[in-house]
């Protein structure tokens, strides 16, 4: 993301969201725990992380390269068949985000892959829900 931070919508917050807030004159990490704080926050400076190799690498995956603005990862061992297999690309510029995992079975070309995602993704806040959904 080539801003580091911006301001959530105050519909995108949610119990377990990560935010930083404004107060005594500096920003401070917070994490919403209930809608009392959603009310308060949305009457203060709020601002959002944007999504980093570091947040992804701490939801699981593993780094395995760069190419441009793109960034790639695994889940940790795809290799192990009793956990599902993904892969994830990330642009740094336009959020777009792609999760594959794959499925059951062969073809000629290896292993069936299937997109479960593609499209945006702008805090570690919408990947640990993408994650949730998938089921990854």
């Amino acid at each position: 993301m080539e801003d580091k931070y911006y301001t959530p919508s105050i519909e995108d917050i949610h119990t377990g969201y990560e935010l930083e807030r404004f107060y005594n004159e500096d920003w401070h990490k917070e994490i919403c725990t209930d809608n009392y704080h959603w009310q308060t926050w949305s009457k203060g400076k709020i601002r959002t992380k944007g999504l980093d190799k570091e947040d992804i690498e701490s939801l699981g995956w593993k780094y395995t390269r760069s190419y441009k603005d793109n960034l790639h990862f695994e889940t940790d061992n795809i290799w192990d068949v009793l956990k599902p297999i993904g892969f994830l690309e990330y642009n740094i510029i336009t959020c777009a985000l792609k999760i594959t995992t794959k499925d059951s079975g062969y073809n000629s070309d290896g292993p069936v892959i299937s997109i479960k995602f593609n499209g945006t993704c702008k805090s570690i806040n919408e990947l640990r829900l993408l994650q949730k959904l998938i089921n990854i």
